[in-house]
């Protein structure tokens, strides 16, 4: 009986450390991906600040070229406005017009 108890309570433990080792190695494949995808969210991360240095150089360009268009634009603005001024019937003929 002895025997019978000591080659049960054996096999339990032979379950008991292969089960051990399976989770074991479940935890160890769980560590290399959460390894893995951290390194990729750290590499998405670096991907994410270079498009957005990116982003704000190609902004500030845009900037200052709409800047230097409204500066080419105000003296042809001005011009037109004069040109509009010219082009109007002198003020003693406006009223005789209709």
């Amino acid at each position: 009986l002895q025997d019978l108890e000591a080659g049960t309570l054996e096999e339990d433990l032979r379950l008991c450390i292969r089960q051990l080792c399976h989770q074991v190695f479940t935890l160890q494949c769980q560590l290399r991906d959460q390894g893995f995808l951290h390194w990729q969210l750290q590499a998405a991360r670096g991907e994410d600040a270079h498009l957005q240095e990116e982003l704000k150089a190609q902004l500030n360009e845009l900037q200052k070229r709409q800047h230097e268009a409204n500066l080419a634009v105000s003296p042809l603005k001005a011009k037109l406005a004069s040109l509009v001024q010219n082009m109007r019937p002198p003020t003693w003929l406006r009223g005789h017009q209709r």
